[in-house]
């Protein structure tokens, strides 16, 4: 089985790093790494060229918004599981072969995981919190981040991919599709 995991960045100069370096060094070797930059010029390629033997793939030329870059990364992915992580965002380190084990035997199609939000280095409490049984909560707004989201790619063939009509929120619209649909 094979993990995706797909970064967008545009001009993240002082935080890429940190994000790559928590997806190259993470301690599994079943993980495609793809960065879909938006055309930085901040230097945010230079540091990006300094680990490019271990990036499966990456491209750079402007676009149109995040989503517009995630699905480009959806598109050239060749996992079976997907997920994003943004250019200034980052995994704990040693989580991947956990991550893989309880996609491994999963029966959902998508698994969330909790994601911490931090405000000047102090961790500030979870993100993305729905109470197990209560999916019809959803409708209530974005209870999900996408940094936490592991989705079978055979999905976005399903579902389609994010619309880029909007700018923000295009995940939450993403997410109301697959509950609608009955995804698990």
């Amino acid at each position: 089985m094979l993990l995706s995991i797909v970064t967008v960045v545009l001009n993240c100069v002082d935080t890429i790093e940190r994000t790559i370096r928590s997806i190259i060094e993470q301690d599994c070797n079943n993980v495609e790494y793809i960065i879909i930059d938006g055309g930085s010029i901040d230097g945010t390629l230079d540091i990006i060229k300094k680990y490019e033997e271990k990036i499966s793939y990456c491209i750079s030329e402007p676009d149109n918004g995040i989503y517009y870059a995630m699905n480009k990364g959806i598109n050239v992915s060749t996992g079976n599981w997907i997920a994003f992580m943004n250019g200034n965002d980052w995994y704990e380190p040693n989580i991947f072969d956990n991550i893989l084990e309880i996609l491994g035997n999963s029966t959902y199609d998508i698994v969330y995981g909790k994601v911490n939000k931090i405000e000047n280095g102090q961790k500030k409490g979870y993100l993305g919190m729905c109470e197990e049984g209560d999916p019809e909560i959803l409708h209530a707004g974005n209870l999900y981040c996408h940094q936490g989201l592991f989705i079978r790619k055979k999905l976005f063939d399903t579902l389609g991919l994010y619309d880029c009509k909007y700018k923000i929120l295009a995940d939450y619209d993403w997410i109301l599709r697959a509950h609608t649909q009955g995804i698990n």
